[in-house]
């Protein structure tokens, strides 16, 4: 068995999905992305009815979604580094938006040694975010 039990992919984001998310269970968590259009806006994990409910289309940024995808976890230990792991799919303009920081809880983390390949980052967010 797998540990995505239940999901929902770029549902609309208006009271009557809101709704169906009753169908998933009080106690189950997993993790959520908000989108505005097309583009992520906001990663989050917790109680999944509850946080989607509660984000009401904004997220502490201001930034409103029309959009949310969703998946519940079967084992809840791993909800930070999955979180973590979408987050870094982002690219750093929108990582920015979420106040968790992206970190794995016990990951070595490997950097390429060849500098011709980085990405070049403003100053201000290089320190910040490598």
């Amino acid at each position: 068995m797998g540990f995505v039990p239940e999901y929902g992919v770029f549902w609309a984001r208006n009271p009557k999905n809101i709704a169906r998310l009753r169908a998933v269970s009080r106690k189950s968590t997993g993790v959520y992305s908000l989108f505005s259009g097309s583009a992520p806006v906001y990663i989050g994990k917790g109680y999944i009815r509850k946080r989607v409910r509660k984000r009401d289309g904004r997220t502490s940024k201001g930034l409103c979604g029309d959009h949310f995808s969703w998946f519940t976890l079967n084992n809840g230990k791993v909800e930070h580094d999955i979180e973590a792991l979408l987050l870094k799919t982002l690219p750093f303009y929108l990582r920015s938006l979420n106040k968790q920081s992206a970190h794995f809880l016990d990951a070595t983390k490997h950097v390429d040694k060849n500098p011709e390949t980085h990405l070049k980052l403003p100053k201000f967010i290089s320190s910040r975010q490598r």
